[in-house]
């Protein structure tokens, strides 16, 4: 049954009270080094005795409550169906908190895909399936993340606590499962949100991974709240059995013995049940609990016995697959192969995982001014806005940017001209934030994709913007939400606020979907007309004095897929007079007519700098009419200029993010 469990709060007087007295607690005690980061050192110390009692999972005892605080309760929804398996929540470097519960992959196989009554006939139809398909995913369909949800500080099921705390997954990773022989059968779950330690949720520790499993004689320590014999009575409490790790030749149902191996005890029938999947093997060392195993199955029906014991998936085995599995669910969100890639977890910016074409020179003729189409998701921080006045829209490109915060960003760097009311310009009417939308991990911008999150904006600030000058055409759009890090969103890092630009000999990258120099493709006179209304509003691309009729925009198309050109940053000497030299610089190249055009306005020039993209300009305007040329290259908002106002304008949106004002 699942449990009814009305929770406390983050916000309620119980939990500030029952975090404060902890803070208290921590400050004025020794308490075995939990405030420093501590992970497996329980505040309520475990039963360690060997059990007596002939009715729990399988003859062990009932768990001293919160003795256990690493043990999570993982609900699965698939349907009609409904899935509970164990987790443990890992310590992973971060202090006093954790968003990531390691799990077993067949805790995510969505079993509804199946027979309903797990026919065989149906299981081996599927199993032929995937065999004929030479893919190993075809057999192991997984939930969404949005039908897992993970209790911590729980011990009984049934019974009310406000110690306890549900949460939503938001991403899962499933390491090289096998569903036949159930080889690395481990998953990883990004939770909603980090969770502080306390008394009764805390993370566990985890092996090096080199480290050898515990020698027989160790006594280790297996938990969950699965069946509690072979007539399949539902354990409530959480329960717990001493067993000591085997020899790999007491184990003749091993899938694979590099990556698994067996525990339990050769004098009792203890051991594991159904329901007791995904939870914790851990054995004390150095006076800390320590990660070895996550229950996987056994060889018999319901419950493991002497004859067959338990089957764990051997952890130090899958710790470089951990690393790899933070990456896919950074990410969101796909977010690192088994080589160090360690820097992506930890608050990582402008390196995308698909690499970005790097070519000295583009070799087509035909894209956003003669650049090429970039690689899919290659420059995962570009942000594609869109935005409504009335009857007329304005599409514009963005940046979403790392402003400190771990793997998330809710910030998108754009310019202040695409915010303007086309229709109104006395004193530079901006549009409303719910007018305003972004869109994330986009490629091609009308072909529906998985990967790609639209977002409304709840807040927007521009800086001192001048119409004529276009002096400080930079804005800031504040998102409905943080938007995790993955293999298709990426924010991209800041430079510092006194760093220089690059040199003319580093190559810099623009990104967008603006107006293609492309004389293949001729749009008729109306439809022309109508992409004026929506891209080319007066004084969007240049100075006023510059504008002439949009009815003679001549032989332009608009792309859908994202366009890459390279380019480089020019002496002030070479850029437009009109240019004012604090704020702004300009880029293109002095060999071939490349650069930005219509549309692609607030998009990013990015330059690679130690193995990292870094954001130094947003598109602003250029003198020639539709798009840059050798002698009027792309001048840019230089985004060095702006960090303290940012920073100023970030703090503004945070001090009260439910009624932004528009700055």
């Amino acid at each position: 049954m699942t449990p009814q469990i009305p929770l406390a709060g983050a916000n309620s007087r119980t939990g500030r009270m029952n975090c404060a007295l902890f803070v208290f607690i921590c400050s004025v005690i020794e308490f075995s080094g939990f405030c420093e980061a501590a992970c497996g050192v329980p505040y309520f110390k475990p039963f360690l005795p060997k059990s007596s009692g002939q009715n729990r999972i399988l003859n062990g005892i009932e768990a001293r409550k919160h003795s256990h605080p690493w043990q999570a309760l993982v609900y699965v929804q698939f349907g009609k169906y409904k899935k509970k398996c164990g987790g443990s929540l890992i310590d992973w470097g971060s202090t006093n908190a954790s968003d990531l519960v390691l799990t077993a992959a067949h805790c995510l196989m969505d079993s509804a895909v199946l027979d309903a009554k797990y026919e065989l006939i149906g299981e081996i139809k599927f199993y032929y399936k995937r065999w004929r398909q030479k893919d190993k995913y075809v057999g192991v369909p997984l939930v969404n993340a949005s039908q897992v949800h993970v209790l911590l500080g729980v011990h009984d099921v049934n019974v009310a606590d406000e110690n306890v705390q549900k949460l939503a997954v938001v991403g899962l990773a499933v390491a090289d499962y096998h569903q036949y022989s159930d080889r690395e059968d481990v998953a990883l779950l990004k939770l909603e949100r980090k969770v502080g330690y306390n008394e009764f949720i805390q993370g566990i520790c985890l092996p090096s991974p080199k480290e050898r499993l515990p020698a027989k004689e160790h006594p280790c320590y297996v938990t969950g709240w699965g069946f509690l014999n072979a007539n399949k009575t539902q354990g409530k409490r959480l329960q717990q059995i001493e067993v000591h790790i085997f020899k790999n030749s007491k184990c003749i149902w091993l899938p694979d013995i590099k990556r698994s191996f067996c525990a339990g005890s050769e004098t009792e029938n203890i051991g594991t049940c159904s329901g007791d999947s995904g939870g914790p093997l851990t054995c004390q060392k150095d006076g800390k609990f320590v990660l070895y195993g996550v229950v996987s199955f056994s060889a018999t029906p319901i419950c493991s016995s002497k004859e067959d014991p338990t089957v764990f998936a051997k952890v130090t085995a899958v710790l470089k697959w951990m690393e790899k599995g933070r990456r896919e669910l950074l990410n969101d969100t796909a977010t690192c192969s088994a080589i160090q890639l360690s820097g992506f977890c930890e608050a990582i910016c402008g390196e995308p995982y698909f690499k970005p074409i790097l070519l000295a020179k583009t070799f087509a003729h035909n894209r956003i001014r003669n650049g090429i189409e970039a690689r899919r998701h290659s420059h995962p921080w570009q942000a594609f806005v869109r935005v409504r006045f009335g009857k007329f829209r304005k599409e514009c490109g963005g940046s979403l940017i790392d402003w400190g915060s771990s793997n998330a960003s809710d910030l998108v760097l754009t310019a202040a001209h695409c915010l303007m009311d086309r229709g109104k310009y006395v004193g530079v009417p901006l549009a409303n934030p719910s007018h305003v939308r972004v869109y994330l991990g986009v490629h091609e911008i009308h072909v529906p994709s998985e990967n790609m999150k639209k977002l409304p904006v709840i807040g927007l600030a521009i800086g001192h913007y001048h119409q004529y000058s276009r002096r400080e055409d930079i804005a800031l759009l504040k998102l409905k939400r943080k938007v995790g890090y993955n293999k298709y969103i990426q924010g991209i890092c800041l430079p510092s606020p006194e760093e220089d630009l690059p040199g003319q000999e580093l190559p810099c990258y623009v990104t967008g979907w603006g107006f293609l120099d492309d004389g293949s493709k001729r749009t008729t006179l109306k439809a022309q007309l109508e992409l004026n209304k929506s891209f080319v509003p007066r004084n969007a691309l240049y100075p006023r004095q510059q504008w002439r009729s949009e009815c003679a925009v001549g032989n332009m198309t608009v792309e859908n897929k994202l366009q890459q050109i390279e380019v480089q940053v020019f002496k002030n000497s070479k850029c437009t007079p009109q240019m004012d030299r604090k704020t702004m610089f300009c880029a293109g190249s002095k060999t071939e007519n490349v650069g930005a055009c219509v549309g692609d306005s607030g998009g990013p020039l990015s330059c690679q700098k130690d193995g990292k993209f870094i954001l130094y300009g947003v598109v602003s305007f250029t003198m020639a009419r539709i798009c840059s040329t050798m002698e009027h290259p792309t001048v840019f908002a230089k985004v060095p200029a702006f960090l303290k106002w940012m920073e100023k304008e970030i703090s503004e949106f945070s001090r009260d993010t439910e009624n932004l004002k528009i700055h």
